[in-house]
């Protein structure tokens, strides 16, 4: 069923279906101002409200096995990726509200339109509608709403990937895209395990390591040997040359391409544990911008859904449910 319905929502798109640059983090952001949950929202619990609209786990899950359509029979998804889940959730509506402010959303017809085109596609494949929205736990004005965000966001991106922007923005990161190699060197630590407390003390310890590298107490390549815990500390950090889309974790690519020769990075988080990274020499790239389309089109994607959601951010109240996502101990 859940794969029909995919079919039949791509058909009724136009065969449109863009991403919005996700997920940007793993992370969840500090929680603001709880939720209270009430009772009866047992059968959609409140993880989330913007200016009182609420975002239910009930969207958590139907996002997680979009994502991901064997996670409805796999294992429980950890916290940190229901949390980050849940961010990315904001993040939508808070983009579709920055549409709408700039009159940029999907005419009614045109929803109409796509909601016809699924209706049928479902009809061609004996599928009631009224059966196949109980049976993915959405109403039709669930469905009506997801159409709008997704031609409203498709449209969007339509008039904005143009050839002028993606040389742009080209123009303003080549060393992102221009095929330049940077050889980088980390002083690494993994916390004695995944509590508060315990990322607290290293980040600490990080950062005052930093400040003795910054004030010439003391160099990178000397503070690996002693503090680092990667294996790389023997050869004072050095991880050698890297490219900016081969396989590293994002967090640390990100923060190297974002450096000058013999700058020290701030303090880094990735899956693997905390970083200081340095890059220690450059090889400039020769690819052109028309080398790089295929990449810069994801890359703008991200940026633009990125700039709607945060120019949105600063006016809205945003409150998290404190108590969701449950523990794995809660479980």
């Amino acid at each position: 069923m859940q794969s029909k319905l995919r079919g039949a929502m791509l058909v009724a798109l136009g065969g449109l279906f863009v991403l919005e640059g996700w997920p940007a983090r793993l992370a969840a952001e500090p929680p603001s101002t709880p939720v209270e949950v009430s009772r009866d929202a047992a059968a959609g619990i409140v993880v989330a409200r913007i200016d009182g609209d609420p975002i239910t786990a009930a969207e958590v899950g139907r996002e997680q096995e979009r994502l991901n359509p064997r996670s409805a029979t796999s294992s429980p998804a950890d916290p940190a990726l229901l949390s980050a889940i849940r961010e990315h959730l904001i993040d939508r509506r808070l983009a579709q509200r920055r549409l709408a402010a700039l009159g940029q959303v999907a005419s009614q017809a045109d929803i109409n339109l796509a909601l016809e085109r699924l209706e049928k596609q479902l009809a061609a494949q004996n599928i009631r509608p009224v059966d196949h929205y109980q049976a993915i736990g959405q109403t039709r004005d669930d469905v009506r709403a997801a159409l709008r965000w997704q031609l409203s966001w498709g449209a969007y991106l339509q008039r904005q990937l143009t050839d002028e922007n993606l040389r742009k923005y080209f123009a303003q990161h080549p060393r992102e895209f221009d095929g330049t190699r940077l050889r980088i060197a980390q002083i690494f630590w993994k916390p004695a395990d995944e509590s508060a407390a315990a990322r607290q003390a290293v980040e600490e310890q990080a950062q005052a390591i930093r400040q003795q590298i910054a004030e010439g107490k003391l160099t990178f390549a000397a503070a690996a040997r002693k503090h680092s815990t990667g294996p790389s500390s023997a050869a004072g950090g050095d991880l050698g040359w890297i490219e900016r889309r081969q396989p590293m974790p994002e967090a640390i690519s990100a923060a190297a391409y974002g450096l000058k020769i013999g700058e020290v990075s701030p303090l880094v988080w990735s899956p693997l544990g905390l970083h200081l990274v340095q890059v220690t020499e450059i090889q400039a790239g020769q690819r052109t911008w028309e080398d790089a389309r295929s990449e810069l089109r994801p890359a703008v994607t991200n940026y633009l859904f990125r700039w709607l959601a945060d120019g949105e951010r600063t006016g809205a109240k945003i409150e998290r449910n404190p108590k969701w996502p449950p523990q794995e101990s809660e479980n």
